[in-house]
């Protein structure tokens, strides 16, 4: 094969690969609007049950047109669970699988159809939920190529590995700030009061941009890595469920002081931030050494 040859089929296998890890990216999105007040739903919660069909169809179709009818059959048989949650999710742990798996030789199209099917893919309900980087696309600038007339956005860092490790470093800070429990107020002699209520709204913020600053990093210089990243996201969070429930479900007689009951339910009610800041830790972990 030649040289171009060669590079037109890497160029093909990367846009396919990452455009499955775009889906599960965006099936992992809406997954957590969803997951918000479960099972109860938000304004957003419901949008996105509106936009799944249209999103899921057209995600299927792309999977057959690029990697034939047993990978579609295979993805629609993925839609698993009793609830609409619950399918999102199975569909989303196929799609990581089916990037950080997918073999050059189940490719069945070139690089004009890659494009067609990835841009008819896109064109779902849910896309304005999204913002797309075609760095990826067939026949687009290399990322290597990018100097003088443009300077990469990552010229200069460190290597992924150091930045995995900063991030790891500056994650585990912003976790105990945001490990730290309510505070009691002496409203007057011998009385205290203590606030109940979600975290305050910077903590969040934090939360969030944390996530983004990892997915943003990722997605500049291996985007491979996202799958990885998600699976210890996941399995985090999947755990934090697990405790949660077992905890719930525990008979065991509660001794413990109603003012340390107050306390507790207080700190459990803003620690969100936190369990999210965990989960990413967690997937940057993953990340780390798949590297």
């Amino acid at each position: 094969m030649r040289n171009a040859e060669k590079e037109e089929a890497r160029a093909v296998y990367e846009a396919v690969e990452g455009e499955i890890a775009l889906a599960h990216e965006e099936a992992l999105h809406m997954a957590k609007l969803l997951r918000a007040e479960w099972p109860h739903l938000t304004p957003e919660g419901a949008v996105i049950q509106l936009m799944l069909p249209d999103w899921r169809a057209k995600t299927t179709a792309f999977i057959g047109a690029v990697l034939g009818s047993a990978h579609r059959a295979a993805f629609k048989g993925a839609e698993v669970g009793s609830t609409v949650l619950e399918r999102l999710e199975s569909e989303g742990r196929f799609l990581s699988d089916l990037a950080l798996n997918l073999k050059a030789d189940s490719i069945r199209v070139d690089k004009a159809e890659v494009l067609s099917a990835r841009s008819a893919r896109r064109d779902n309900e849910a896309a304005s939920l999204f913002t797309y980087d075609d760095h990826r696309a067939p026949g687009s600038l290399p990322k290597a190529a990018v100097n003088e007339e443009e300077e990469s956005p990552t010229q200069g860092l460190p290597p992924l590995a150091d930045q995995l490790d900063a991030l790891m470093r500056e994650g585990m800070a912003l976790l105990d700030e945001l490990m730290a429990p309510p505070q009691a107020e002496e409203t007057g002699e011998g009385e205290w009061a203590l606030e109940f209520g979600d975290a305050p709204p910077e903590w969040n913020d934090k939360a969030n941009a944390f996530y983004k600053t990892i997915k943003d990093l990722l997605a500049a210089e291996h985007p491979a890595l996202i799958p990885d990243f998600e699976k210890g996201y996941n399995e985090r969070l999947r755990i934090q469920r697990e405790r949660e429930k077992r905890k719930v479900a525990s008979r065991q007689p509660d001794n413990r002081s109603q003012a340390q009951r107050m306390l507790d339910f207080a700190t459990d009610t803003q620690r969100t931030p936190a369990k999210v800041v965990e989960a990413c830790l967690e997937g940057l972990s993953y990340a780390r050494k798949a590297i």
